[in-house]
């Protein structure tokens, strides 16, 4: 019996000091995402995203999510080009429905910066859905038709919003698959 009483002491102090180890010991540098100097997030440090998914995130959206009102046309044409075939089908349709009037009647100009992105799933290398935080400085002169004192918009909004972006891997470039608002 004290041979059985010794393995099992042996056992606990074993496995009490492996628990005090790992409850103890620093997180490895490699699951952590790195930051700069001024704490921002470092896109694509997270080794579990596909190489470049998280980049493409952080340099896509903005121009997917930006525009002015004297260069829609370019503006448009940059952002489907940033986007897979079917995506870029359908966002230009809403892009002409519903942003070309507005930032044309309100001579809008906006401008979106992606401040940090999280790989939400990767199926596989050559796809991933990322959660971003965006932040959109719209500027415009006003609802149209409307003065300033009969309470129309204000001139600068500045919006912070999160969205799910699907991205895809085509031929070796990262391209927006969808874009949805959270």
């Amino acid at each position: 019996m004290s041979r059985r009483v010794l393995a099992l002491l042996v056992a606990v102090v074993i496995a009490a000091a492996a628990v005090a180890w790992l409850a103890t010991r620093s997180e490895p540098d490699a699951v952590r995402p790195a930051v700069d100097d001024a704490a921002a997030h470092t896109a694509g440090s997270v080794p579990a995203a596909p190489d470049g998914a998280l980049q493409a995130v952080s340099d896509l959206l903005p121009t997917a999510l930006s525009y002015d009102h004297s260069t829609l046309d370019a503006d448009l044409a940059e952002a489907t080009a940033a986007m897979t075939e079917a995506f870029a089908k359908e966002y230009a349709d809403t892009f002409d429905a519903t942003v070309r009037p507005l930032a044309t009647s309100r001579k809008a100009i906006s401008e979106a910066h992606v401040r940090a992105t999280g790989l939400i799933r990767s199926a596989d290398a050559g796809q991933a859905l990322v959660l971003a935080y965006v932040d959109q400085v719209l500027v415009s002169s006003g609802s149209s038709g409307s003065s300033e004192s009969s309470g129309g918009e204000e001139p600068v909004r500045v919006s912070q919003t999160r969205v799910l972006v699907s991205v895809k891997s085509v031929d070796g470039t990262w391209l927006l698959d969808s874009i949805d608002p959270l």
